[in-house]
């Protein structure tokens, strides 16, 4: 549950972020002290939101079909507190998010579409440029926002059905426990899918994410040249002053006043 609340903050950050920077392009960068304050808050939200759940967690020794398990299930006091506290993730962490990204990147998407050219004289390059700008950014806008929908909707439906309609579920579904994994999957799956339409659809993400790839792969190698250019310059270094390795040429004279 954490890392879901740390997952989806970020998402939120790094989307308010690209609503400043197109909105208020002339605004001064986010300082360091801002941007630890951003982090720990990220942090502290997410820790806070995630401890009544860690709190009612339990142990649990029983039978199911005549074998013994042991499961670590949520357990509450009361049905209604375990209804608040899911109707309170499923508005923070779903609900929140969602229209939050849907404002910002419809804000965003409609900026660029009606992006209006500078004064003077515009050439069909610049007019290019702008076209492709907005047949790529905006479809990619509306992608990551219909693929977290589809991803979180089955989780945060399932879950509050579940803790609304827990009795009826119980003797309708013999294999509630498989449904909620399968959901919960899809749900973690959103960055996975979230990475495949940005290396898809943004050639700046794409290209960046190639060159780290290189880098990564050319370290070991550098890693070795250094190694043997550190040898080699030991080697000479060596030969520089007098060792017997370095091959001096021994002459006559030497030779006599060695022995």
């Amino acid at each position: 549950m954490e890392k879901i609340a740390l997952y989806e903050r970020r998402t939120m950050s790094k989307d308010v972020e690209r609503y400043y920077g197109i909105f208020h392009p002339f605004r001064p960068r986010m300082q360091k002290a801002t941007l630890a304050t951003i982090i720990v808050s990220i942090w502290v939200v997410s820790i806070l939101l995630t401890i009544p759940n860690s709190i009612n967690f339990l142990v649990y020794r029983g039978e199911c079909n005549g074998k013994k398990i042991v499961a670590c299930i949520s357990s509450w006091g009361s049905n209604l507190a375990s209804q608040i506290y899911t109707s309170v993730i499923a508005f923070m962490e779903f609900i929140v998010p969602m229209v939050s990204m849907g404002f910002i990147y419809l804000s965003i998407a409609l900026k660029l579409w009606f992006h209006r050219t500078p004064p003077g004289n515009v050439t069909a390059r610049h007019r290019e440029i702008t076209v492709n700008r907005q047949q790529k950014t905006i479809p990619m806008l509306v992608t990551v926002v219909v693929a977290f929908f589809f991803c979180w909707a089955p989780y945060h439906t399932y879950m509050t059905l579940y803790q609304f309609m827990w009795s009826e579920i119980d003797h309708e579904f013999k294999h509630e426990y498989t449904y909620f994994y399968i959901v919960e999957g899809i749900a973690m799956c959103n960055s996975i899918v979230s990475t495949i339409i940005y290396f898809a659809m943004s050639t700046g993400f794409r290209k960046e994410l190639i060159n780290f790839a290189k880098k990564c792969l050319s370290w070991p190698y550098k890693e070795r040249h250094h190694s043997l250019a550190s040898c080699s310059q030991s080697s000479n270094a060596m030969a520089r002053n007098g060792y017997p390795s370095a091959g001096r040429k021994i002459t006559g004279d030497t030779l006599d006043t060695k022995l």
